[in-house]
């Protein structure tokens, strides 16, 4: 009995110290990484679009007009 509780400690215990240490090397890490670059990109786009919108705005009626 004590030697199954042992293994189970055991096995918690490595999960969380290579977490760290596999950070840099492990996948986990590549999704952290692209979690930020995909919060970045919809936040470059927001920014980029918002000036961009009432500018076209304008020019928009008036194109359809012609059209």
């Amino acid at each position: 009995m004590l030697s199954q509780h042992s293994k189970k400690r055991d096995a918690g215990a490595p999960n969380v110290v290579p977490d760290p240490l596999v950070d840099p090397g492990n996948p986990s890490h590549r999704h952290q990484a692209r979690s930020t670059a995909h919060l970045d990109r919809p936040s470059s786009r927001m920014v980029a679009l918002a000036p961009s919108s009432p500018g076209r705005s304008s020019p928009r009626p008036p194109q359809t007009k012609t059209a």
